[in-house]
C-alpha cells in the first residue's frame, strides 16, 4: 500500500486540489497522444490544431508518452458545465532525439480513465514527482531543435534558411540573467511587508512608553488617543508574520501583495490605517500604485 502523498495534489501557488480519482498516470504511445491532442484541441480553450503537425513530426515514433492530471490553474479558463468532466494535466512527450518534455493537455475524464493503467504504484509516484520538476517545456525544446540540419519540417528547414528571428542562445541566457539581477535589486513586496513590521513594533513599543507616563499623570484623553494608534498598528501588523511562512519566494511575494492591496483598498484621507501603510512604503520607496483601487488609482498616477 502506497502512503506518500500524490506530488501534485494540490497547486500551493493558487491552493486548488486535484481529484482523488485523478492522481494517477497514464503511458500512451504516439499515436494515442496525437489522438489526445487533437480532441483536446476541439475543446473551449484547448491548444491550437495547428500544433498537431508540428508534435506528430517530431515525436519518437516509437516512444513511450505519460499523461498526468494536475489541478487546475485561473488560465485554464471556465468551461461552464464541463468543468468536471475536463482535467488539466502535464505531458511528457519523448521526442524523436530521446529527450523528455513537457507539455500541457487538456483530457476528457471519460476517455482518460478508459486508457489502460499498466504503471505500478510507485513508477506512478515517480512519474508524478518527475512532471513537477522537469522545466524545459516544448517550446524550449523547439529553440534547440530549430536549427538541426538533419530536421526535414517544412518549418524547421525555412528557419535554416535565414527567416528565423531567434537570439542566440547564449546572448539570450545572458539577457535573462541581467534581467532576474534588476528585479531581485528592486524592493519586492515582502521587503514591503518586512518594513511595516519593523517600523509598526518600533512604533508600538515606542507609543506604549508614553502611554504609561500619560497614566501616571493622569492624562486620560491623550493615553486613549495613544492607545487607539497602538491598537490600529497591531491591527495591520497583526496577520503580516504569516505572510513569510511559506518556504517558496513566489508565494511569500504572492501573499504580501494581497496583504498590501488589504491594507490600501480603502486610501482615503479619513482612513487613519490606510495612510499608515501608505506612509511608510513612501519612505521605503516601494510603488504601490499598481495595488490601489481604480477608483484611486488614477489620483497617484
Amino acid at each position: 500500500m502506497w502512503f506518500l502523498p500524490w506530488p501534485t495534489e494540490i497547486d500551493r501557488k493558487y491552493g486548488t486540489r486535484l481529484p482523488k480519482a485523478a492522481r494517477t498516470v497514464r503511458v500512451v504511445d504516439t499515436p494515442t497522444l496525437i489522438e489526445l491532442f487533437l480532441e483536446a484541441a476541439a475543446l473551449p480553450g484547448g491548444p491550437k490544431s495547428t500544433a498537431a503537425e508540428f508534435i506528430q513530426a517530431h515525436l519518437a515514433p516509437k516512444g513511450d508518452h505519460y499523461l498526468i492530471p494536475r489541478p487546475r490553474w485561473p488560465q485554464d479558463g471556465d468551461h461552464s458545465q464541463l468543468s468536471e468532466e475536463i482535467w488539466p494535466a502535464y505531458e511528457l512527450r519523448r521526442m524523436n532525439n530521446g529527450d523528455l518534455v513537457r507539455g500541457r493537455a487538456l483530457l476528457l475524464k471519460s476517455r482518460f480513465l478508459a486508457l489502460p493503467q499498466t504503471l505500478s504504484s510507485r513508477q506512478q509516484y515517480k512519474i508524478a514527482r518527475l512532471a513537477g520538476s522537469t522545466n524545459r517545456d516544448t517550446h524550449l525544446w523547439r529553440l534547440d531543435h530549430r536549427h538541426d540540419p538533419t530536421c526535414e519540417f517544412p518549418s524547421c528547414v525555412e528557419e535554416r534558411h535565414g527567416h528565423c528571428d531567434c537570439p542566440d542562445r547564449v546572448e539570450a541566457g545572458k539577457r535573462a540573467k541581467r534581467h532576474r539581477s534588476k528585479i531581485r535589486g528592486e524592493t519586492s513586496a515582502q521587503d514591503a511587508v518586512r518594513h511595516l513590521m519593523a517600523l509598526g513594533f518600533m512604533e508600538i513599543r515606542a507609543t506604549s512608553h508614553v502611554i504609561r507616563r500619560e497614566v501616571r499623570a493622569r492624562e486620560e484623553s491623550g493615553s486613549l488617543d495613544h492607545l487607539a494608534r497602538v491598537q490600529m498598528i497591531a491591527d495591520i501588523c497583526h496577520n503580516l508574520p504569516g505572510d513569510l511562512r511559506p518556504v517558496s519566494r513566489r508565494e511569500r511575494e504572492r501573499r504580501s501583495i494581497e496583504s498590501l492591496r488589504f491594507h490600501l483598498r480603502e486610501i482615503e484621507p479619513d482612513d487613519q490605517a490606510a495612510q499608515w501603510v501608505r506612509a511608510r512604503l513612501d519612505e521605503l520607496g516601494y510603488d504601490y500604485v499598481p495595488l490601489l483601487p481604480d477608483r484611486a488609482k488614477w489620483q497617484r498616477t
